[in-house]
């Protein structure tokens, strides 16, 4: 198969995987599941946005908050189908109800301000997803099962990395990286293996700057950690200014 047709195969069961169902999360206000949208024709919504499987950039997110559409009256797959026609409709992915979430104006502002990338429209050069492929229930600020994480990232992920075979991946928040410890094996630049103790302090991470992941039968790939672009990861863990010195460190990487 081509990379299309095993992206084609991955879109396919992601849509009608049911892994994590065993193992929901006690939220603040009641139980918090995976919602599963089996009529994507994307990994994970994110790709709607940027989708390109000639990508040199792969950048990897957390979770998917809850949909927005919900607070519209709208199921989680009639959201998604409403946000389909509208880039169809050769729109804007974040201009989509009057705006998405402050991370991906975030995202966007760092794409072009430290890589010299638009990302605000389609790009060649660009594939966004999540390390968990389906949508929260209730809040953004809900937490998330470590099975989760585990799960996706060993059935899909790892093979979505292989379709791609970026020349960067970029992982926005801890959990987006070490979901990337169940695809191989982390190496310093110069090869030697990292041990777990290694990612504890995950400001050290970022300072320290890229790793590679080796993955069998492809190329080792370069991983830049980058804090979460959230409000909440920028005025507590990691402010404007140093986010925007994390990622032009990544440039380097891509001349």
């Amino acid at each position: 198969m081509n990379k299309h047709e095993k992206y084609i195969k991955l879109v396919e069961d992601v849509r009608h995987c049911t892994l994590c169902d065993q193992y929901p999360v006690n939220g603040k206000n009641g139980q918090i599941t995976l919602t599963h949208d089996t009529g994507r024709r994307h990994i994970n919504l994110w790709a709607e946005w940027q989708g390109s499987l000639d990508a040199e950039i792969l950048m990897i997110g957390q979770d998917w908050g809850y949909i927005e559409g919900e607070r519209m009256g709208l199921a989680g797959e009639d959201y998604t189908r409403k946000l389909e026609k509208y880039i169809d409709d050769g729109n804007i992915y974040c201009e989509f109800d009057g705006g998405n979430t402050a991370t991906d104006f975030r995202t966007i502002y760092l794409f072009e301000q430290a890589l010299g990338i638009d990302a605000r429209n389609r790009n060649d050069k660009l594939f966004f997803t999540n390390s968990i492929q389906c949508y929260k229930t209730g809040g953004l600020s809900e937490d998330t099962s470590p099975k989760w994480f585990k799960l996706c990232n060993e059935n899909y992920v790892k093979r979505l990395i292989a379709i791609i075979q970026p020349k960067v991946i970029i992982t926005v928040g801890k959990s987006a990286l070490l979901g990337l410890q169940q695809c191989g094996e982390f190496t310093d630049l110069k090869g030697n293996s990292l041990a777990k103790d290694y990612f504890k302090a995950f400001k050290d991470v970022i300072d320290n700057g890229a790793v590679y992941l080796s993955i069998s039968d492809i190329k080792p790939i370069l991983v830049c950690p980058v804090s979460h672009t959230g409000k909440q990861a920028t005025n507590l863990f990691r402010n404007e200014e140093k986010q925007l010195e994390d990622w032009r460190k990544i440039k380097a990487f891509l001349d």
